[in-house]
């Protein structure tokens, strides 16, 4: 009798000391496999990874397999871990060779307006001009003048003149055939000009009266007043 309750001591401490198989862990393993198998490193950071690496972890502790899915799961949870940080995105480093790289910029320094044009020089002209200084008339015009006796204008006002040369070419710029030009100036512009007709007179046939000598000039009438710019007056031409 004590022999055979010993006997089915001892046989019920082993019956209760084997442990169990676990089917479960054979399922995650092949399906890891199979996964990574399939997706590459993607497979590591899909959400099916995550449930695999929960059901390793959840394996009972009375399996035969727990230690072996401990170890797996610890090895897929690495694995996402560096494939995560690989795909982390890093600020890109500036270009080599950039001055201006790490620099900080204030407010642009402004820019001068580039310089106005200089006005085109048109030259000198041609004939004066009222209200011409004297000075630039001289310039210009004085080879043609020579200086006439001081006058007046127009109500008393102090005038000097200059008087145009009786030479062909300044006759033929400046003057008016068969008449003498004065230039006006005043207050150190020029004011106007007066023409003086010299044009012959026809008188006629001789007669027996006393008259004036032979080669007197015949009257040449009034003086003729122009302003420059004016149109001169009836039976008057510029010369050509």
């Amino acid at each position: 009798m004590r022999l055979v309750l010993l006997l089915c001591v001892m046989t019920g401490l082993l019956s209760g000391c084997r442990k169990k198989t676990s089917a479960e862990f054979y399922k995650l393993d092949g399906a890891q496999s199979v996964l990574i198998a399939r997706d590459g490193d993607d497979a590591y950071v899909s959400p099916e990874m995550d449930t695999i690496i929960a059901g390793l972890q959840a394996v009972p502790d009375d399996a035969v397999e727990k230690p072996r899915a401990i170890e797996l799961a610890t090895k897929l949870a690495s694995e996402k871990a560096r494939v995560a940080a690989q795909r982390v995105p890093k600020a890109a480093p500036p270009p080599q060779g950039d001055p201006f790289a790490g620099r900080v910029f204030g407010a642009p320094t402004p820019v001068a307006p580039p310089p106005e044009p200089a006005p085109i020089d048109a030259g000198d002209p041609d004939q004066p001009s009222a209200g011409m200084d004297e000075k630039t008339f001289e310039r210009i015009f004085g080879t043609c003048f020579t200086k006439g006796p001081d006058t007046t204008a127009e109500r008393g006002v102090p005038a000097k003149t200059k008087l145009l040369k009786n030479s062909p070419d300044c006759q033929k710029r400046l003057g008016t055939p068969g008449a003498t030009t004065t230039y006006l100036f005043v207050d150190g512009g020029v004011w106007g000009t007066i023409v003086e007709t010299r044009t012959p007179v026809d008188a006629g046939p001789p007669v027996l009266i006393p008259g004036p000598p032979p080669g007197a000039a015949p009257d040449a009438g009034e003086p003729i007043l122009t302003i420059p710019g004016a149109p001169l007056p009836d039976g008057y031409q510029k010369a050509p």
